[in-house]
């Protein structure tokens, strides 16, 4: 007989199918809000981790902008350490409730600023100022342990020629003045802050680890060009780096590899900066007193040990000022997650001029002619001429290996086009900011036969955009007209004059009050370091006559102008027999926008014009060097030489200002510091 389904065996069935698939769906749901949630938060965990590093560069900004300002209120203190935390509120970085921080440690923050109170051991060069027994002295000869109250080696500072401090004088830095019974040494450039305020005078005297002219005991460290040295063989009469046989260099690569991005060991570039003995070793034995180059930077060893990175405080110590960041993340979360990161920096004096031709407003070339670039260090010796390279064949090939391709044109103009190129052949780069509105393409206007290229660059188009750039770098700091120290009138008569000895390891100030207009055929012959001051305009052969000056190359001849008025360099111009271009400085503080060049003389140095606008006149001129003024103008062929070595090079005629070189994250666990 066969059994009648019943109805109510059906609606169970149904019902059990249908709790399946809800129990299913549920199954999936869970999972997906799992994976939903999870996924929330990585993606909060990758948000927080991009805060932290965000942080972190927070921190190295804060320490740069105290070096730049030399104001570590705020800070504390301790020796050479200086140290800050830095905390916000939980919402400052979003709604999440993270916790956020920053803690900056800053090791030789007073590097560039040390206290020179008088000791025994020390060997004191020309000049050094130093404190003793309540007085300040200024060594006028090279010593060691000559007592400064004895005056055998020192006098007693008075660093210009009023010492008494007046409320109406404008100081700069290093300027000394006498106080109610106290010295001081200017620290910060200002008009009327009296002394003893500490945010513009120091009360102890100052010096720097920039190396000057004079003797250095072994393992003396030094900076010259943003470049850390060890002396390796003491010497009594200067010997400045880069000598190899008193010097080792602690830079691993070169300087226009650094600029480039070029790997180490190309063919096109240097090699002469590179390190090989010197560098640390992670298998090496180290004992106290040894000596190692790493990150650019110069260590002693403190104490025994192997496999101790140099950032290690416990078994390394460094004379450079390092900076050590950590930005830091804490999670609201059930455990209190802490995400960390940690940078660290160096820091040297900024170049003033990392480009071949900057202006803040607008660089113009109207002709043609050629721009590129040469490393004046190269081979330099007897008979050597920096100048030399090859300029029909690839970067440093066959015997003249000394072209580049880095030079910049750097224009600043926000409002309008920045560069213009009419027609020259730049190997190198050009950098203008971009325009406000899509496609934000930077503001430069090329003629139909300027060209832009670097060593690999097709033949066509002329413009190589991979060489464009839309963040140009144009320092602009203050100059500093010097008015301290033995000031002597600068002689204004148809005659040779000799400026300075070759035997001065300090500058020799030379002053002329007012228009200084030469229409003979004087010439001043620059044996030392010379400094020539002219308060207003300063007119070389422009209405007559062939006057020149020139620098010779006697190994301590460098001039440094100052001009407060018009300028205009004719007749036979400046001749810098030395040919390096940094032994040659023009600074001008006029706003006006006649100012020019034109001479058949080569012009081997460097330009500073922040305020006006400077024009090179004239066809097929030659400069080696570079140029720097608000604007620039190219009137003729020019052909201009960028001595790459000037972007390591600093000038005492500018407000020193310092930038952050080396600076990388710290991943590694025998790197990373504890705060």
């Amino acid at each position: 007989m066969i059994r009648p389904i019943r109805h109510s065996d059906r609606r169970g069935s149904v019902v059990l199918v249908a709790l399946c698939v809800i129990a299913v769906m549920g199954i999936g749901l869970a999972a997906h809000l799992a994976v939903s949630n999870q996924a929330t938060r990585l993606a909060n965990r990758a948000f927080q981790t991009s805060v932290s590093k965000q942080l972190a560069e927070m921190g190295l900004e804060r320490a740069l902008w105290a070096f730049n300002n030399n104001n570590w209120s705020g800070w504390t203190l301790s020796g050479s350490t200086a140290t800050r935390t830095i905390t916000f509120a939980a919402n400052k970085f979003g709604s999440t409730g993270a916790t956020t921080s920053i803690k900056v440690r800053v090791d030789n923050y007073n590097a560039f600023q040390l206290d020179a109170v008088w000791n025994s051991t020390t060997r004191y060069r020309m000049n050094d100022f130093v404190l003793h027994g309540g007085q300040w002295y200024r060594a006028f000869s090279a010593n060691q342990n000559s007592q400064p109250n004895l005056g055998l080696a020192w006098s007693v500072a008075s660093g210009s020629a009023n010492a008494t401090w007046s409320n109406s004088g404008a100081y700069n830095i290093g300027d000394i003045v006498h106080r109610a019974g106290s010295w001081y040494r200017c620290i910060r450039t200002h008009t009327n802050q009296g002394p003893p305020n500490a945010t513009f005078w120091s009360t102890a005297p100052l010096r720097s680890q920039d190396w000057t002219p004079g003797a250095y005991n072994l393992n003396d460290i030094v900076m010259r060009d943003g470049i850390w040295y060890r002396c390796i063989l003491a010497h009594a009469t200067s010997q400045p780096p880069p000598n190899a046989t008193h010097w080792a260099s602690a830079a691993t690569w070169s300087a226009e590899e650094a600029f480039a991005g070029v790997p180490p060991g190309t063919t096109y570039w240097s090699d002469a900066q590179r390190l090989a003995a010197h560098a640390w070793n992670s298998a090496a034995n180290y004992s106290v007193g040894d000596y190692v180059a790493h990150g650019g930077v110069w260590y002693r060893c403190i104490a025994n040990h192997t496999n101790k990175v140099p950032f290690d405080a416990t078994y390394w110590a460094t004379n450079a000022p390092v900076i050590y960041t950590e930005g830091t993340v804490v999670l609201p979360d059930a455990t209190g997650t802490t995400l960390r990161t940690q940078l660290r920096a160096l820091v040297a004096p900024a170049p003033l001029f990392p480009n071949a031709a900057a202006a803040t407003e607008t660089v113009t070339f109207s002709s043609g002619g050629t721009v590129d670039s040469y490393d004046s260090s190269r081979g330099a010796g007897v008979g050597y001429n920096p100048e030399t390279y090859n300029s029909n064949l690839s970067p440093y090939s066959g015997t003249a290996r000394n072209l580049g391709w880095s030079a910049v044109i750097a224009g600043g103009n926000t409002g309008a086009t920045a560069v213009t190129l009419t027609s020259p052949a730049v190997r190198g780069y050009v950098a203008a900011p971009s325009s406000p509105s899509s496609p934000f393409a930077p503001r430069v206007s090329f003629g139909a036969s300027a060209t832009v290229k670097g060593p690999n660059s097709p033949g066509a188009p002329n413009v190589d955009l991979t060489r464009i750039s839309r963040s140009p770098f144009i320092p602009q700091p203050d100059i500093v007209t010097p008015n301290v120290g033995t000031v002597t009138a600068l002689p204004n008569s148809n005659a040779t004059h000799e400026l300075g000895n070759a035997q001065d390891t300090t500058w020799q100030t030379y002053r002329f009050a007012g228009n200084l207009d030469i229409r003979d055929n004087r010439i001043y012959n620059i044996n030392g370091p010379v400094r020539i001051v002219v308060t207003g305009t300063y007119y070389h052969s422009l209405y007559g006559g062939s006057a020149r000056i020139n620098v010779l190359n006697n190994g301590t001849a460098k001039l440094e102008m100052f001009i407060g008025g018009d300028l205009a360099i004719y007749g036979n111009g400046i001749d810098n027999q030395s040919k390096l271009p940094r032994n040659v400085a023009i600074y001008a503080t006029t706003t006006a926008t006649a100012p020019d060049i034109s001479t058949a003389t080569p012009f081997h140095g460097v330009l500073y014009m922040p305020n006006g606008r400077f024009n090179v006149l004239g066809a097929n001129r030659i400069l080696y060097g570079a140029l720097s003024a608000r604007n620039l103008i190219f009137g003729g062929v020019t052909n201009l030489r960028y001595d790459t070595t000037l972007r390591q090079t600093t000038f005492s005629g500018v407000e020193p200002s310092y930038l952050l070189t080396e600076w990388r994250e710290l991943t590694a666990s025998g790197e990373r510091i504890t705060f």
